[in-house]
């Protein structure tokens, strides 16, 4: 019950904060919110994989527990849950703002680690001075949109996992 009551609020704040930025580009993604400290690997494959219309609960992803550490799951295996849902992964570990863009105009989320690979968040749109990221996230779940300074400050060597569906 908090669960969807917390999702559907900041899903919400979401679509006003998409709605205020006039030169926003966003994909419709559907937040989804963690309650716990280390599954926003999970919650952001949720996440994408929802967007494809792959999964409609979180529950559908099967995911090894074991996998899921307390500190989070590692890359490898959280792209290997995307790909086991017939979604096509491409990185690219040299990636610029603007292959995010491109990302984003061909209907493509993005998957990047931030915060010194602490965290998992999805991209899914941008405006002229902004990229919106879905946070799972309680704590800074509330805001969207990141100012371009405080993206690149915070994204991990430029890593990015462009997700679309195969």
């Amino acid at each position: 019950m908090i669960y969807k009551f917390a999702n559907r609020l900041f899903n919400l704040v979401k679509y006003f904060e998409e709605f205020l930025d006039s030169s926003s580009i966003c994909l419709d993604i559907n937040k989804s919110v963690q309650l716990d400290r280390f599954s926003c690997g999970i919650h952001s494959a949720f996440m994408i994989l929802n967007y494809f219309n792959k999964v409609k609960y979180l529950r559908e992803i099967n995911y090894n527990t074991e996998l899921l550490k307390k500190d989070g799951i590692d890359t490898e295996p959280l792209l290997n849950i995307i790909r086991n849902f017939n979604c096509s992964v491409k990185v690219n570990s040299n990636a610029f703002l603007s292959d995010i863009t491109k990302s984003i105009n061909d209907k493509n989320p993005i998957l990047i680690s931030v915060d010194d690979g602490e965290h998992w968040v999805v991209v899914y749109g941008y405006s002229m001075n902004s990229i919106f990221v879905l946070d799972p996230s309680p704590l800074s779940a509330i805001k969207c949109r990141w100012n371009v300074k405080t993206f690149l400050k915070r994204w991990d060597e430029n890593w990015i996992a462009v997700i679309s569906d195969k």
